[in-house]
C-alpha cells in the first residue's frame, strides 16, 4: 500500500470535525478526498497522509472516526461496508438500536412506524458491537462511540424522526438483511489497557486513545489522540496513570 518514506515515527493525525443535526463526528483516521487526515508531528508535520502514504482516494482500507451522540442517529443500513462500534461513554439508560426484532412488514416502514420493529439493545461503556453491510442500525442519544469502519460511508436513513432530512426508503429496502451469525473478516480491532508494544510488520496499525495518557514512544498520547503507525515499525506505549487504547488494522 504506497510507498513509506524512509523516516518512519509514530504519525499524530489531527481531527476532522463534521458536524451533524444529531452531534459530531471526528475523524481520526481518513484518506479520502472528503476528510483525509492532516500529519502533526515531527518532520512530516502539516503533510497530508494520503502525500505520506502516496496513496489515491479510495485505495485506503480503513476510517475511523469518534461518534458523538448528542441526540439519536437516524435508524439507517449502508449497503457497503462492516463497521465496529466500541461504546466510549454512555449516559445511562443508553440504547442503541440492532436490527429489527423479527419479520418485517414494508408497509410499516413506508409509513414510518419503524420505531415498534426496531431491536434496542442497552448498551455500557466497554460494549463492542459489529454491524455488518444488510444491518439496521442506530446510536442512540448520549453516547460517544469509537468508529472503525470500511473505508465507504454510503447511507440510506430509513427514519429520521421527523427531522426534515431525505430518507431513501427504497434503496434501504434492497439492502436490509438478517444474520444469524456476524463475523469480521475485514479488519481486527485489539483493546488494550497500560503499557504494551505495538508491532506493525506486517501492515500500517492506528491508535486511538479512549481513556487516560502516556507516551507513545517520545509523544505524548491523551484521550482522544489518534496516531498513524508506519508499516514496518515497532514502537511502545507507555503510561504513569493509565490508559487505554484502540488498536486497529
Amino acid at each position: 500500500m504506497g510507498i513509506y518514506p524512509l523516516e518512519k515515527y509514530p504519525l499524530k493525525l489531527q481531527p476532522i470535525i463534521k458536524s451533524a443535526i444529531w452531534g459530531e463526528e471526528r475523524w481520526m483516521l481518513s484518506v479520502r478526498s472528503d476528510g483525509n487526515s492532516i500529519i502533526e508531528n515531527g518532520i512530516y508535520k502539516d503533510m497530508p497522509l494520503s502525500e505520506y502514504l502516496n496513496i489515491r482516494d479510495g485505495s485506503f482500507p480503513l476510517l475511523v472516526k469518534f461518534i458523538d451522540a448528542k441526540d439519536k442517529l437516524s435508524i439507517q443500513v449502508h449497503p457497503d461496508k462492516f463497521e465496529l462500534w466500541y461504546i466510549v461513554t454512555a449516559v445511562p439508560k443508553s440504547k442503541i438500536v440492532y436490527g429489527f426484532k423479527g419479520k418485517y412488514d414494508i408497509e410499516t416502514i413506508r409509513n414510518g412506524n419503524i420505531e415498534e420493529l426496531a431491536n434496542y439493545k442497552s448498551v455500557k461503556p466497554g460494549g463492542i458491537y459489529n454491524i455488518p453491510a444488510g444491518l439496521v442500525h442506530a446510536a442512540g442519544a448520549g453516547l460517544l462511540i469509537a468508529e472503525v469502519q470500511q473505508n465507504f460511508n454510503t447511507t440510506y436513513r430509513l427514519y429520521d424522526y421527523n427531522r426534515g432530512r431525505d430518507l431513501h426508503i427504497g434503496a434501504a429496502l434492497d439492502t436490509i438483511k438478517h444474520f444469524k451469525k456476524i463475523k469480521n473478516n475485514y479488519f481486527i480491532v485489539n483493546v488494550h489497557e497500560g503499557e504494551v508494544n505495538i508491532k506493525s510488520f506486517e501492515t500500517f496499525k492506528h491508535i486511538l486513545c479512549i481513556g487516560g495518557n502516556g507516551w507513545i514512544d517520545d509523544y505524548e498520547i491523551n484521550t482522544g489522540d489518534s496516531y498513524f503507525i508506519p508499516q514496518n515499525f515497532e514502537c511502545k506505549i507507555k503510561t504513569e496513570h493509565g490508559i487505554k487504547i484502540l488498536e486497529s488494522y
